[in-house]
């Protein structure tokens, strides 16, 4: 009776969540009407889902058409889109219907983590479903094929598994919340920082003794490690590398600095890191993120102090995990991760910071500030000028991320994102590239792209100063002889979201196509909006069968 009894009170809130949950997944249908937003590393999802559905194993299709092992992407994510495609189901389809529940998943599992750290409580809860679903950046990453959601749902449902499992002592839960960690890894590499939130709360938060908190570790680590270990030892055989990166210093710029203080900047503000609104926005926004990171220390800072005078003779670890520290730590570790691999990966391509890379914060930090001001309003006098402010902060917040929020998915309608979108639609230069003979080989600045559009590889153009080199020089000779052609996306840049911050990928310049043009005799053969298709007067369209 008193599960039921307790099931029947906590019966409203989840009611609330699914309802918000349910919202969530019809805006996102609404949302990804045009299709789900396809990027570079979507296609190559795609093509690694098609190949393990037709039985080739996790590798990719190079720009000559040959398939290569690949080991620079974790495999959870197209593993899943395989199994669709076992039933039938196209990747792009897949993705967009795994994502579409996913994002109904996460709206409810942030409601249900805030519930459980305030005690039942239905605003806190509320709020977080309402902040995912109505946050830009949760909507960007949702309705795109990446695999940030996957990484979303285990990983949190692995750091609360864990959290129950620090205030039950139920080995179980250890197990559960493991075994969702090694998942989390398993769709990004960057689950590690969730091994070490995890890892730091057993010994931190663990009511047992040492000896029995460091078999908790072990045990938390070995689960959550063996199997993206294992794929990492797959890796290191096939190519030497376990994680398909080359580990080589270079320094973090004041470029990388400052796009994360403005994405940081628009979970505050949305969309002031996307559209100028006021001159100087850009130092507006981050004062307004000083201002509240320095109300957060203080507001935490109170709340730790009188959590050590009521402790009533409990002990400090046994309150402090009915917080929600294991969140708090993955928070503080993700940004320290994410800057040593722009210091130590990536060197032979820029890196750069954006929503999507900072993603998995904004949730976690989102429980942390949720659950800070609910912890204030309970230890604030009722009228008092805490109180007023709390109250209009979060009003303010919900009457901006609703707006943000609606925009977000209209947007979304309207114009699709990243290759479903209107500016990448070439059908006249898709039906030329489809005339043209089997062996032809096609560059472009975006390779990914074309692949997606036409189902014909195509590789990737080189800067002419970089014509020089042997994958240059093989690029001229083909173009010479009539074997290849060059299909340019004019303006590509100006398609994505804006981030002046963030670090320009070193792409071919129109200055380079022009270079390009004048050294091969290059000539327009169709132009398509923004696509343009170039070939030299060698090249005869196909005559076979």
């Amino acid at each position: 009776m008193e599960r039921i009894s307790k099931f029947l009170q906590r019966l409203p809130i989840l009611a609330i969540l699914l309802f918000l949950a349910g919202i969530g997944m019809l805006s996102l249908l609404f949302a990804t009407t045009p299709g789900v937003g396809v990027t570079p590393d979507s296609v190559v999802y795609f093509d690694l889902a098609r190949n393990l559905s037709d039985g080739h194993g996790f590798v990719a299709t190079n720009c000559e058409g040959n398939e290569t092992p690949t080991t620079r992407f974790p495999p959870l994510f197209p593993a899943l889109l395989a199994l669709f495609g076992k039933a039938g189901i196209a990747p792009v389809l897949a993705a967009r219907w795994l994502n579409l529940l996913l994002f109904g998943a996460n709206i409810l599992l942030v409601g249900l983590v805030l519930r459980r750290y305030t005690n039942n409580s239905l605003y806190p809860a509320a709020l977080g479903s309402f902040f995912m679903l109505s946050s830009p950046a949760m909507i960007e990453t949702h309705s795109t094929a990446w695999t940030e959601p996957l990484f979303f749902f285990f990983g949190m449902a692995g750091l609360l598994s864990i959290s129950v499992y620090l205030e039950t002592g139920r080995k179980g839960l250890l197990i559960y919340g493991s075994s969702a960690i090694a998942l989390a890894c398993l769709a990004r590499y960057v689950g590690g920082t969730l091994i070490a939130a995890a890892v730091a709360g057993i010994f931190v938060l663990g009511r047992q003794g040492y000896r029995r908190k460091f078999a908790a570790a072990i045990l938390c680590g070995i689960v959550s490690i063996l199997p993206i270990a294992l794929w990492s030892l797959r890796n290191f055989f096939l190519s030497g590398n376990a994680v398909g990166r080359i580990p080589r210093f270079h320094p973090v710029s004041f470029d990388n600095v400052r796009a994360l203080v403005m994405i940081a900047s628009s979970w505050l503000v949305p969309g002031s890191d996307r559209i100028v609104f006021l001159p100087a926005q850009d130092v507006l926004t981050s004062v307004i993120l000083f201002f509240a990171i320095a109300g957060l220390l203080a507001a935490g800072s109170r709340l730790l102090v009188l959590t050590l005078r009521q402790s009533n003779g409990s002990p400090f670890p046994v309150r402090l995990a009915k917080t929600p520290v294991l969140f708090l730590v993955f928070f503080l570790l993700y940004p320290v991760l994410l800057f040593v691999a722009t210091a130590y990966f990536d060197a032979t391509a820029p890196f750069e910071i954006d929503n999507r890379i900072l993603s998995p914060a904004y949730i976690a930090g989102l429980i942390v500030v949720l659950y800070l001001m609910h912890a204030l309003f309970q230890v604030s006098v009722r009228g008092s000028a805490l109180r007023v402010a709390l109250y209009s902060i979060g009003s303010a917040m919900i009457g901006v991320y609703t707006v943000a929020g609606a925009a977000a998915f209209i947007y979304l309608h309207v114009y699709g994102r990243g290759f479903t979108a209107k500016e990448w639609q070439f059908d006249k230069v898709a039906a030329r590239l489809h005339d043209l003979a089997s062996d032809t080989l096609i560059y472009s600045n975006y390779p990914t792209a074309v692949y997606f559009r036409t189902g014909r590889t195509s590789c990737a153009l080189p800067r002419f100063a970089d014509t020089h080199l042997p994958a240059g020089m093989e690029m001229i000779r083909r173009l010479e002889t009539g074997q290849a052609v060059v299909v340019y996306f004019h303006n590509a840049r100006k398609f994505t979201p804006r981030n002046p911050a963030a670090v320009k990928q070193d792409l071919p310049t129109e200055a380079d196509l022009q270079s390009l043009s004048s050294l091969v005799s290059l000539s327009l053969l169709e132009q398509e909006g923004h696509t343009l298709l170039y070939r030299t007067t060698g090249l005869v369209p196909n005559t076979e069968p």
